[in-house]
């Protein structure tokens, strides 16, 4: 089964889990990291309206100590 958020509910969600421990522009470093993640092919957008964000197709191992 696939995740699927639009930019939006990607934002949010991010927000509501950091916001309490994190100093500066959430929105503004999380769409840094969403971009890199996308360049990265670790998630991609759905060819769907609106826009929705996935993970890649892309098998990529992730190091949780990152």
């Amino acid at each position: 089964m696939d995740f699927e958020v639009t930019h939006t509910e990607l934002m949010e969600k991010l927000y509501s889990r950091v916001k309490d421990d994190f100093e500066g522009g959430v929105q503004w470093y999380g769409e840094t990291v969403k971009l890199d993640l996308e360049a990265r092919q670790i998630i991609e957008r759905t060819k769907t309206k609106p826009e929705k964000y996935k993970l890649g197709s892309m098998n990529v191992d992730i190091d949780p100590e990152i």
